[in-house]
């Protein structure tokens, strides 16, 4: 053929090596090439392939069986992680006999396994080890490594040269029980420019060179053959139709041994480029085939690799192992019909088994939930849809039975995903498929050009069952309604995400809370597919919203989650939502959650939520009692750096019952605790916790903590001057007049914030003539009075129910700076 040919051809064959040739003619010429693999002998044959011919288009291969009929090599995903074994392998004492061994990627996998297994290494190539200053140093290695070997020089293509350099190495280090073939030449040029001698020259190290050390060797020892081809033959590569069929040769070759010998092992793996080592670099043509698609091989994956599936008895001889490898014309993979789901709208690249790339359009006419779903007047995408839609492409790379029941982990919500009103944003699903039920998934956008990881999670298919978890203590619930105190005030969410049905339990720290599930509302447009994998996202969204509560002063948004297990098999119409604080500091919150159904059976377990603080709320204009108590303990906790300190609010009078007080201090702690009492009536619990109790107004207040610890609480009324001066005494009078002053505080409510003041420091047992001093005053109208080493937090807030509003303090001792 000439050079500038672009004759349609067609090759018709009964089992000759001419495929990977075929394919890289195709790519130089771009001329239509078919290849029909069948009986030369059949009578129906010419018909057939003149027909192939006159349907092809582009690269076209078919086999023809008389069984079988018509069949069309596909590529299929090898499930290497499969478990392995080392009975192949050489064993300390033996040799592993490396063809081109002493350079390149055999090099690198033969000091590997010779550091790994202890066999000695006879290293057979053409280089002189002292005019190769590669060879020369990975010979070096070996010497650093402390392995015993030694090279030979000798063309593998010289079967005379072959049979004495294999008697030598036998000779001089004994029984050869492995062979790792890595030899070849590459010298790209176009298939117009190649000769007779040029082609000898390529095919002469590969097929023949396998051929000549397989003979010199005695195969009853052997063990383990393993021949380094290229995925070239399998794909063609411009300017590369020689080296493409010398590896073609290569796997027949091999494939012919193996057959012959079932004792032995035998894997041709036919690689990709590697990065940084091997014949790719040597030629320079790696960034080259970084600009079409093709993703080196690490050298380190690429040992591992190897040595991983020379250990799989159940392989077939020829596996190909790559990084990306673009999307070849001359390849079909096997298909993966994807299922129909919301987010799979687009297929932008199916490796089938490997990787998937999928795109969907997001706009409120075919996602209405993002009209019920903003934040700052902004339209946001849900993490929880987000956390749908990395599931559904993980769901149908991988196609486990079991996707209703997946774990996420390490999870990240690290920047939101905007949608504009009246306009759409393209969201972008990548997945990669490491192994069976282990998918990486990452979720971009196309408002950041698709180079920024908005979320991203692990899924994993476990099909676990989750553990029982012992139902929650609960007292009295807190009285508060979640569509008035929570969703408006503290949430901006509209419709579908208002969940939020009530509390049974409420601290800063911990809660109980109950919430609706509905599957029925329609989250996409009616043309769309609307199954959700992981059921109701609206119910998902409110265990967060939950959590809302327990930081009422400030909103918070989901960053993070270091492990969720979902079992969403089966719908529930109620959740119960059970979270606990972790840990905290000035930035962000970690909590636990368990969530279970009306049956007690756990539904979802997340640890690690990790909450970000996002910025701070303005305080509402009557506190609702139960979000008063977490209120106070965060902001008492800030300024003062207590921990612990646990506070409740409720209602309740100083003539209550111990049982009433008891269960206010259960709240403030979160555990039963029995409530007992001093001669003098200071309350004193279980639990090596320091307890202090105010009333006032119908309502009670409960701090504890583990060192000395004063509360009190008092509705703020009109007194004239001289009645306070009178209460307080002359020395604290001035000093409300003081703080009414400098904070620009009527002065009932600075007298009664130094009376509360007192009072707290007398409860944590200072004496009352202790001087008192006014310290600083915070953006949300805290004010710290303090008393040697102690301090009180004040301050002066309106609450529901009550016709003034409440003054209250609590006081003790300060160990750390403020945090906030």
């Amino acid at each position: 053929l000439s050079a500038d040919s672009a004759l349609n051809l067609l090759i018709v064959h009964n089992g000759t090596d001419c495929t990977g040739f075929a394919r890289t003619l195709h790519l130089e010429r771009g001329s239509t090439v078919a290849v029909v693999e069948a009986s030369l002998t059949d009578p129906a044959t010419a018909a057939r392939a003149a027909a192939e011919m006159a349907s092809a288009a582009g690269f076209v291969e078919v086999r023809w069986g008389a069984a079988a009929g018509r069949e069309s090599p596909v590529w299929r995903v090898i499930d290497d992680t499969g478990s392995g074994d080392d009975a192949a392998l050489p064993r300390a004492g033996e040799v592993l006999l490396v063809t081109g061994g002493g350079r390149g990627i055999a090099a690198e996998c033969a000091l590997e396994i010779a550091q790994r297994t202890g066999c000695k290494l006879a290293l057979v190539g053409r280089s002189d080890y002292a005019e190769n200053t590669e060879l020369a140093r990975n010979l070096q290695r070996c010497d650093a490594a402390g392995l015993t070997w030694r090279y030979y020089t000798a063309d593998v293509a010289d079967a005379q040269a072959v049979a004495n350099a294999v008697a030598a190495a036998q000779r001089e280090l004994g029984v050869i029980s492995a062979v790792l073939h890595g030899a070849g030449i590459n010298t790209p040029r176009l298939a117009g420019q190649l000769d007779v001698g040029a082609l000898n020259r390529t095919l002469g190290p590969k097929g023949p060179g396998l051929r000549n050390i397989l003979r010199a060797l005695d195969a009853a020892p052997l063990r383990l053959v393993v021949t380094f081809g290229s995925i070239i033959a399998r794909t063609g590569l411009a300017g590369e139709a020689d080296y493409a069929l010398a590896n073609e040769r290569l796997a027949r070759e091999l494939s012919l041994f193996a057959a012959a010998h079932p004792q032995c092992r035998c894997r041709n793996l036919e690689w990709s480029v590697w990065s940084g080592v091997g014949m790719g670099e040597r030629l320079d043509r790696v960034d080259a085939l970084l600009r079409q698609g093709i993703t080196p091989v690490p050298p380190e994956a690429g040992i591992e690799r190897c040595i991983a599936l020379c250990r799989r008895a159940d392989l077939p001889v020829n596996v190909v192992v790559a990084g990306r490898f673009g999307n070849p014309p001359t390849v079909r993979l096997a298909p993966a019909p994807l299922p129909f789901l919301r987010f799979l709208e687009r297929v932008r690249l199916q490796v089938p088994g490997v990787e998937l790339i999928v795109e969907a359009n997001l706009c409120t006419d075919s996602d209405p939930f993002l009209a019920d779903h903003a934040y700052a007047g902004e339209r946001l995408f849900p993490a929880v849809l987000g956390l749908e839609a990395m599931l559904q492409t993980a769901f149908a790379l991988d196609l486990r039975d079991d996707a209703r029941r997946p774990r996420f982990e390490n999870v990240r919500f690290d920047r939101p995903v905007v949608v504009p009103e009246d306009q759409s944003v393209t969201i972008r699903i990548a997945a990669l498929r490491h192994s069976p039920g282990h998918v990486d998934v990452v979720l971009r956008s196309a408002s950041t050009g698709f180079q920024v990881d908005h979320f991203r999670a692990t899924c994993r298919f476990d099909a676990q069952v989750l553990p029982a978890e012992p139902a929650a203590e609960s007292g009295a619930p807190p009285v508060l309604d979640p569509a008035s105190d929570i969703y408006g005030p503290l949430l901006p969410h509209l419709g579908r995400f208002r969940r939020l049905r009530g509390y049974r339990q409420l601290s800063a720290e911990q809660c109980v809370a109950d919430i609706v599930s509905d599957a029925s509302p329609y989250w996409f447009g009616r043309a769309l597919p609307g199954e959700l994998l992981l059921g109701d996202p609206g119910a998902r969204d409110a265990a967060i919203h939950a959590l809302q509560a327990c930081i009422p002063h400030q909103t918070v948004l989901p960053v993070a989650i270091a492990r969720l297990d979902i079992d969403a098999a089966a719908a529930a119409p109620s959740w119960r939502v059970t979270a606990s604080e972790r840990s905290r500091d000035a930035r962000s919150l970690v909590y636990d959650l368990v969530i279970t159904d009306a049956d007690g059976r756990t539904r979802e377990r997340w640890d690690g939520l990790v909450l970000r603080i996002v910025r701070d709320c303005p305080p509402p204009v009557r506190w609702p009692l139960a979000l008063l108590g977490p209120y106070v303990q965060r902001r008492v906790a800030a300024l003062l750096g207590a921990s612990p300190l646990h506070v409740a609010v409720d209602r309740g009078e100083r003539q209550g019952t111990d049982q009433a007080t008891s269960r206010l201090l259960a709240a403030a702690i979160g555990v039963p605790v029995a409530l007992h009492h001093r001669p003098d009536g200071k309350p004193l619990v279980s639990h090596g916790y320091h307890v202090s109790l105010a009333y006032s107004g119908g309502v009670a207040l409960a701090v504890a903590g583990r060192r000395a610890v004063g509360c009190d609480l008092e509705r703020v009324g009109e007194r004239l001057p001289t009645h306070w001066r009178d209460l307080l005494g002359l020395e604290r009078w001035r000093l409300a007049e003081q703080l009414a002053d400098e904070h620009a505080e009527d002065v009932d409510s600075a007298a009664t914030r130094v009376w509360t003041s007192l009072e707290s420091f007398k409860k944590a047992g200072l004496p009352v003539d202790a001087p008192v001093t006014l310290g600083d005053r915070s953006a949300d109208s805290w004010t710290l009075l303090r008393c040697g080493r102690f301090a009180a937090a004040t301050m002066v807030a309106a609450a529901q129910g009550v016709d003034a509003p409440l003054a209250l303090a609590v006081a003790l001792e300060e160990t750390a700076e403020p945090v906030a």
